[in-house]
């Protein structure tokens, strides 16, 4: 009964999520797959002077995450909450690895401590995003209007934030980038990380899948803890690379 509400307030069928629930499973195993590819071409055919003990660290962290990702596709074969959480953990991890590897790769971080004086003036913007979530988030049953209402105020505060950063320059310098094959495949592993963040965040997904609305705040909590992950990556291990 509670699925079929979820499903008539958000006027998507119980099929479609399935279906979105399903090829997510499907990516988690290629995700799980690519990883360990990725162990035996680091091992194998990397000819680089990379460090052995950065090798290690790496196989460690990439064989955590296949086996997260693979446990992921499990869980959402078998429609269990967990597999929800994993999934959202693994491509938002894989997002921000790929984000922060085309910064890198694009030259991003060499102009940071351009972005760190002006980061305090788009600060307050970026508690404006934060803001629009809880408003569209918080609650037991938040209706449509203030669903839109909030992602309105959400997409506006990224926006500003974004263009106090400095936004357009940087869309500049990537464009230069993007001519790198590496690079470019980076990019657009952002697509269907993204997209798939958004398909099993959604509340259509997470009724199938049997989340409870404190799960959905304790999601909405370490999203409010990202911009100091952000931060750290940013402003001190990103030009420490």
């Amino acid at each position: 009964m509670a699925t079929a509400t979820a499903t008539t307030q958000t006027g998507v069928s119980e099929q479609n999520v399935n279906r979105w629930i399903k090829i997510a499973a499907a990516w988690h195993g290629f995700l799980a797959l690519l990883g360990l590819a990725g162990i035996g071409w680091l091992w194998l055919f990397d000819e680089s002077d990379t460090v052995v003990l950065i090798k290690t660290l790496a196989t460690i962290l990439v064989v955590i995450i296949s086996a997260a990702s693979s446990l992921a596709a499990i869980d959402l074969v078998k429609m269990r909450h967990r597999g929800r959480l994993l999934s959202l953990a693994v491509n938002y991890l894989a997002w921000l690895f790929c984000f922060f590897a085309v910064i890198n790769r694009t030259g991003g971080f060499i102009g940071m401590n351009g972005v760190a004086d002006h980061f305090g003036r788009s600060l307050p913007f970026l508690f404006i995003v934060f803001l629009g979530i809880l408003i569209a988030n918080m609650g037991k049953s938040p209706g449509p209007t203030r669903k839109t209402a909030g992602k309105l105020v959400a997409v506006v505060g990224t926006v500003a934030f974004l263009f106090v950063l400095g936004i357009v320059s940087a869309v500049r310098a990537l464009f230069v980038g993007l001519s790198d094959p590496i690079t470019l495949v980076l990019f657009i592993a952002l697509i269907p990380l993204a997209l798939f963040i958004w398909a099993i965040w959604r509340q259509p997904a997470a009724s199938l899948l049997g989340a409870k609305n404190s799960d959905n705040e304790m999601l909405i909590g370490w999203a409010f803890l990202s911009p100091n992950l952000l931060g750290f990556l940013i402003f001190i291990a990103g030009p420490l690379l």
